[in-house]
């Protein structure tokens, strides 16, 4: 299993190159991870606990973010047929659920939760149901990012290539219509004709 991709594999697998995409996705997740997770524990501690909610919406969206990137780059490189399309997502759905119940069955990320203990801010926590159904949604939105794009780029690849593909046929056309109005192959085709009559 190949855990690192190249440049000119991730952007054979995502379609573009999506560093900037990255930084911008785990920057508007966070946010959204902070605006779903955080509230409760702000209005049991007061504001000055916001920074440390901040830090821990950032460390899970970064979590995730890399490892759902991997499981959609590693099944793309392994499903890479349009006919496959229904076999790939059915393999990410399967491999987000996994994952997210291993973190959250775990618990991984206690020494979050465990440092705050310890300055004494109460962490008052979702049920687990609400923070794995939230969790399990931003990761498949995630996904659906990525396999969006994708489907742009290899509709648009295709489309340019169909179009090369009627140009090239045009081509050869027009050839074949220029050999057949040459002089040359008049003549011959009139002397074939004339010795074909009698």
């Amino acid at each position: 299993m190949q855990l690192f991709f190249s440049k000119a594999e991730r952007i054979e697998l995502v379609g573009f190159d999506d560093r900037l995409m990255s930084v911008l996705g785990i920057g508007v997740m966070s946010v959204v991870s902070y605006l779903l997770f955080s509230p409760a524990m702000i209005a049991a501690n007061g504001p000055e606990v916001t920074g440390i909610c901040t830090k821990a919406s950032i460390i899970h969206t970064i979590t995730y973010w890399v490892i759902i990137r991997w499981i959609v780059l590693h099944l793309r490189k392994r499903y890479p047929r349009p006919e496959e399309t229904k076999q790939r997502l059915l393999y990410m759905g399967f491999a987000t659920v996994v994952v997210v119940s291993i973190f959250k069955g775990t618990d991984f990320f206690h020494w979050i939760g465990a440092s705050m203990e310890r300055e004494g801010i109460i962490t008052q926590q979702a049920p687990w149901y609400f923070e794995m159904i939230t969790t399990l949604m931003l990761c498949y939105l995630v996904i659906a990012v990525y396999e969006t794009i994708y489907f742009f780029t290899k509709y648009r690849r295709g489309a340019i290539e169909r179009e090369r593909l009627a140009r090239s046929n045009m081509q050869s056309q027009l050839s074949a219509l220029r050999q057949q109005i040459n002089p040359h192959f008049l003549f011959n085709s009139l002397n074939t004709l004339s010795s074909i009559i009698p």
